[in-house]
């Protein structure tokens, strides 16, 4: 059997463990919240971006239709689509980074939970003298 041995500095540093635990936890929840928050802005403007291409290129596909194709027309379209797969090409890497983020972010706070549980655990082993 084992002995109750209530030691209250013992339970003073679990719970000062468990408060660094919780603040840890509240820390990583929020730069997990701030990262998904920054993947719902990065795909709302390009988005967005996107929209603004499509109408501009719409407005030049009309004024071919009614007018005839020439040079320059080409080069501005031509300049168009270079822009557009260059805004997919900045859209899709920085996607890759966030998402690298995420999953770092992710993985820090399925510990700092895990870290939580622990403290919490051991500070129930301290008040009840275990």
């Amino acid at each position: 059997m084992s002995q109750i041995n209530i030691d209250p500095r013992l339970i003073e540093t679990a719970q000062s463990a468990v408060e660094l635990a919780e603040s840890i936890e509240l820390a990583t929840r929020s730069t997990l919240n701030d990262l998904e928050d920054q993947k719902k802005t990065l795909r709302i403007n390009h988005r967005q971006a996107c929209y603004d291409h499509h109408m501009h290129t719409s407005a030049s596909g009309l004024y071919m239709t009614a007018y005839g194709s020439t040079p320059s027309h080409l080069q501005r379209c031509n300049e168009n689509m270079d822009r557009k797969e260059e805004l997919d090409r900045n859209f899709d890497s920085a996607l890759k980074a966030l998402q690298l983020l995420l999953n770092e972010a992710e993985r820090m706070h399925d510990i700092s939970i895990q870290e939580l549980e622990t403290a919490k655990y051991d500070l129930i082993r301290a008040q009840r003298g275990f």
